[in-house]
């Protein structure tokens, strides 16, 4: 939680305006910042948002300039909410990848996790990643980490292409999606709602509690993760 909000969020607020001025008609960019778009326009119809920072489309704008200032000012406040939105975490990924690949920014493991990722590995079984942060941003955390590169670890990565984290649909899609059952399928996080989601998927589940309140059925550290 503190390597995304004191690390990964602040490289990218200061560094948008960098990146856009060397990657602005980059499709991927493009594909971010439409995505923003249609998200402000659904956020001004549903008017659940009423202090919202609008976002309209190019030709709303008197030049270019002006356009990019006003995604700027969407994406810090998108950003200030933590909102777990697929265009907002698409831009970061895009962001944040020149500091993982320019040695700025080491994704952080602990080091428990690390350890029970490669005996798993070794006993055979299959990890994937689910994340709110997006497949490319996931793939640079375990590229780029403080191991070394734990990406042959990884057998596959979600985001939230495949759903929101607390609707058990999205676990189902998963377990389709890797062809796994759902009873042969341990599901960990540190949000007690995502739990209650995968478990209504039919997935086993444990919470992970890395300091935050004391939950039920409830981990600190994956070393006690030890049975087959």
């Amino acid at each position: 939680m503190t390597f995304v909000s004191d690390i990964l969020f602040p490289y990218a607020r200061t560094h948008i305006e960098e990146y856009f001025a060397s990657n602005w008609d980059n499709a991927a960019t493009q594909a971010a910042i439409q995505g923003l778009i249609a998200l402000s326009e659904q956020d001004r119809a549903s008017g659940a948002l009423p202090d919202a920072v609008p976002l309209e489309s190019q030709d709303k704008y008197a030049s270019v300039e002006e356009f990019k200032a006003a995604v700027i000012r969407n994406v810090d406040w998108l950003m200030a909410l933590d909102r777990k939105v697929t265009p907002l975490k698409a831009l970061q990924g895009l962001i944040w990848e020149n500091g993982f690949t320019s040695g700025e920014i080491k994704g952080q493991i602990y080091e428990d996790a690390k350890n029970a990722m490669e005996r798993w590995v070794k006993q055979g079984k299959r990890l994937y990643i689910y994340s709110s942060g997006s497949v490319a941003a996931q793939k640079l955390v375990f590229k780029y980490s403080q191991h070394g590169d734990m990406s042959s670890l990884i057998s596959g990565y979600f985001d939230t292409n495949i759903g929101g984290k607390r609707e058990a649909a999205s676990y189902s899609r998963i377990l389709e999606a890797v062809h796994s059952q759902a009873n042969k399928t341990l599901f960990l996080t540190d949000i007690v709602q995502e739990h209650d989601a995968a478990v209504a998927a039919g997935m086993d589940c444990i919470v992970v509690d890395r300091g935050q309140d004391p939950k039920p059925n409830t981990i600190s550290t994956f070393d006690v993760l030890r049975a087959d």
